[in-house]
């Protein structure tokens, strides 16, 4: 998926975006940062399927099993409720084609930038 058609599935939920940018993070999903016209920051989550023996396929390629956004959603306020750990607040799963979830930003970098810096 390219930052073009991110932003316009986004911006058909209603959001007005003025920055986006890829995140080279992650095979499960395309990533994006978003600034709004509100100066809120937020990451945008793609559903990414991958073909297996001609069936697409969302599946966890470290842990197994199916990813979803719901699981997203759950595991972020398990994190934060649970652990009381921070956890991006989540702003909505949004049915488009491909459904896309909506998150806070949170402050610090990007796990590659931290990697590519050690």
């Amino acid at each position: 998926m390219d930052t073009e058609q991110a932003k316009t599935l986004v911006e058909s939920q209603g959001y007005h975006i003025t920055d986006i940018s890829y995140i080279p993070e992650g095979t499960g999903h395309d990533n994006f940062a978003l600034t709004l016209d509100t100066g809120e920051q937020l990451v945008a989550r793609f559903e990414k399927f991958k073909e297996r023996k001609g069936v697409p396929q969302h599946r966890d390629g470290q842990y197994g099993g199916t990813l979803s956004l719901e699981r997203e959603v759950a595991l972020c306020t398990l994190i934060n409720e649970k652990a009381g750990l921070p956890a991006p607040a989540v702003k909505g799963v949004y049915e488009t084609d491909p459904r896309f979830l909506l998150v806070e930003q949170l402050p610090g970098r990007w796990w590659k930038e931290y990697l590519e810096n050690q």
